[in-house]
């Protein structure tokens, strides 16, 4: 039986085979953020952030935060306990891992305080957390917004080792980044939180083009452009790309670098990419003049193509909806509408009208008549409303 440095026990699993379960797990959650299964792809992309983190720590031999060979865990820490502080580094990857998620969480508790001046409520909650972000500090002008920076910068510096130990962990950070984004819901902080976990990939993985494009997309869109200049000028650097050169030109124009964004769009026409001039956002516009656009634009109202309510033609041309009964109608002989509702109250119907038996001329067996079967026109039994009618008309 062969032996193992340092183990009285045979492991069962090894750093490779964790980070096959890592990127498995991953391409899930990329299938379940395509089918739009936010809350599944939200669940398996965590998931194999934290496979790869134990992946991490089996490479590099540390167990339940232990390292077996030299104590030293992924940021060199000494042998303390993490407890989230500056002075005392985790010692493993998944330490790490649960510090930076526990802060994105605890940062959320701010949100009902943002826009209040109540330091004093967020001196009580930052006490009661299990991060150590403001203990020690000054706090007493640290507003709501200031906190959720703060508490989600702490989770970007724990996230970032463990990105840059993991191609794997680091494209989870970008996939739950997205997701944040597309479920958009206010109290998981999509913008922050996102921005946050997009920092902490890029960190880790700064050769990696694509999560320097997508970076500096999110930054350009919360204002951020001297970053998303530096980003994005990263991410061409990398792999040129279309995508990559009509943003930094965006972004260039928006600065003001005008001769910069001209260079950009240069290189891109050398590279044979189509970029548009204009900034994302602002549609191009077109002056015309008043008979130009009076030709393009279509008329503001159409006209009547059936009979107006209160005309003379049919009732049976009309919709059913609209026609006026005809034992309500003074004219119902003539098969006209009423042109006012003054008829059907001063106008009583006849008395030849109301006793008349003759279905083919009695108004009560017109088209459209509750109690007429429809095509052979026998009639049908007699309904609770004709049986009312029937009241009225022995009345007069």
């Amino acid at each position: 039986m062969p032996q193992t440095r340092g183990k009285s026990w045979l492991p069962s699993a090894t750093a490779e085979s964790h980070r096959s379960q890592a990127a498995e797990r991953l391409a899930r959650a990329t299938h379940e953020y395509r089918v739009r299964a936010w809350a599944s792809a939200e669940a398996s992309a965590w998931e194999a952030l934290r496979i790869a983190s134990v992946s991490i720590d089996a490479g590099r031999g540390i167990e339940g935060g232990r390292g077996i060979e030299g104590g030293r865990g992924i940021e060199g820490g000494s042998g303390e306990a993490a407890n989230g502080s500056e002075g005392a580094a985790p010692r493993s990857a998944c330490e790490q891992l649960d510090i930076a998620r526990a802060a994105i969480l605890e940062a959320r508790g701010f949100t009902p305080l943002v826009g209040s001046r109540d330091v004093d409520a967020v001196r009580r909650l930052a006490r009661s957390h299990r991060t150590t972000v403001l203990r020690g500090d000054d706090v007493d002008d640290v507003s709501a917004a200031e906190a959720i920076d703060r508490y989600l910068n702490e989770a970007r510096k724990r996230l970032a080792p463990v990105a840059a130990a993991s191609v794997e962990a680091a494209e989870a950070m970008d996939l739950i980044a997205a997701i944040y984004l597309a479920r958009d819901e206010s109290k998981t902080l999509p913008g922050p939180t996102s921005l946050c976990l997009r920092r902490a990939a890029f960190q880790g993985q700064s050769e990696n083009a694509s999560l320097a494009s997508q970076l500096g997309k999110q930054l350009s869109m919360v204002g951020l452009l001297d970053e998303s200049r530096w980003v994005l000028s990263r991410s061409l650097a990398l792999q040129p790309s279309p995508d990559a050169a009509v943003e930094l030109i965006a972004v260039l124009e928006r600065i003001g670098d005008s001769e910069r964004a001209d260079e950009v769009r240069r290189f891109a026409r050398e590279q044979g990419w189509e970029v548009r001039a204009n900034t994302r956002g602002v549609p191009d516009v077109t002056e015309l003049t008043p008979e130009e656009f009076a030709t393009i634009s279509r008329p503001v109202s159409q006209p009547a193509t059936g009979p107006a309510i209160g005309s003379s033609g049919p009732i049976g041309q009309l919709p059913r909806h609209l026609a006026v009964p005809p034992s309500l109608s003074g004219t119902a002989q003539q098969g006209s509408i009423a042109p006012s509702p003054t008829n059907v109250v001063t106008d009583r119907p006849r008395e030849s009208e109301v006793t008349s038996g003759n279905a083919a001329t009695s108004p009560d067996v017109q088209a459209g008549s509750p109690d007429v079967q429809a095509g052979d026109g026998n009639p049908a039994p007699r309904s609770a409303w004709r049986r009312m009618t029937d009241s009225f008309r022995r009345l007069w």
